[in-house]
């Protein structure tokens, strides 16, 4: 089992959390966008290429919540 951490930065613009393996290295990197209507949360690999991307659809009775690889509506 692969246990990771989150450590997030406590002075940054927008949400920015680092995610570190069991030796301490730099594995993920979540960070949100400012400014936007809904919540938007990208994710990037240690390289920095995006993953997936997280997009809050608005104006929904519940909470709806789009998962995009690239352009592609994934879930």
């Amino acid at each position: 089992m692969t246990i990771l951490y989150i450590k997030q930065k406590v002075f940054s613009i927008g949400d920015k959390y680092n995610i570190y393996n069991e030796a301490g290295q730099p594995v993920f990197t979540v960070q949100g966008e400012v400014f936007t209507f809904g919540a938007k949360i990208h994710l990037y690999d240690a390289t920095g290429a995006e993953i997936f991307f997280i997009q809050q659809k608005l104006f929904r009775f519940l909470p709806e919540y789009h998962i995009y690889s690239g352009n592609t509506l994934r879930a």
